[in-house]
């Protein structure tokens, strides 16, 4: 099959072949009239089952691989799996460097963090010391139940919005947000009416 071209002709000799492949010349001719024979077990029945047959009757070299569309086709099918494979474990890779480059960026001193404690809660934990982690973690929750998870980005937004406030308010804002299906967090009506009262 390596031998072929792209129509799955081999036109050798069973010198030529012995040369190409280095493999002894006794071995090739046997094994070439092992393939040019029939074969009643053959799942295909191409040919009475015939791996090769010759392309001229008055020559003893130069075949036609039999199936080799068929074989050619499962090549292609796992030269596609096997970029598949490949593109994904670049997405891994880049999605764990990704996280790296945001647990390089924090700071684990982060005074609330705990066993439940998230890369992106420690990520904005080191903007803002007073978001509360139980707060945080549920509107994590609710970023993936909506299938949209939070970004670096999106999470230092939401996390300015949110400081300043006491745990109470913070919980309130992530409540209404679940509720409502929000993608971020907004100060509950009263709490920003009473701030505008204050700064009246």
């Amino acid at each position: 099959i390596i031998l072929c071209d792209s129509d799955g002709i081999v036109d050798m000799t069973h010198h030529a072949l012995a040369r190409r492949t280095g493999i002894p010349i006794e071995h090739i001719e046997s094994g070439i009239k092992i393939l040019e024979s029939k074969d009643p077990y053959s799942r295909s029945n191409n040919e009475d089952g015939r791996r090769i047959t010759r392309l001229d009757d008055h020559r003893d070299w130069g075949w036609q691989i039999v199936n080799h569309k068929h074989y050619r086709n499962m090549k292609n099918h796992e030269d596609r799996r096997e970029y598949k494979r490949k593109k994904q474990q670049e997405y891994r890779e880049k999605d764990s460097k990704n996280s790296n480059k945001i647990n390089d960026r924090v700071d684990t001193k982060c005074p609330q963090k705990s066993t439940k404690s998230t890369s992106v809660y420690v990520y904005v934990c080191s903007l803002y010391k007073d978001i509360d982690e139980k707060a945080w973690l549920d509107f994590e929750d609710h970023r993936k139940e909506i299938k949209k998870p939070l970004t670096e980005k999106a999470a230092s937004l939401a996390a300015k919005k949110m400081s300043g406030y006491s745990k109470e308010t913070q919980q309130q804002m992530v409540d209404d947000a679940i509720e409502k299906r929000w993608t971020t967090v907004f100060l509950p009506k009263e709490e920003k009416q009473s701030t505008e009262v204050i700064y009246q």
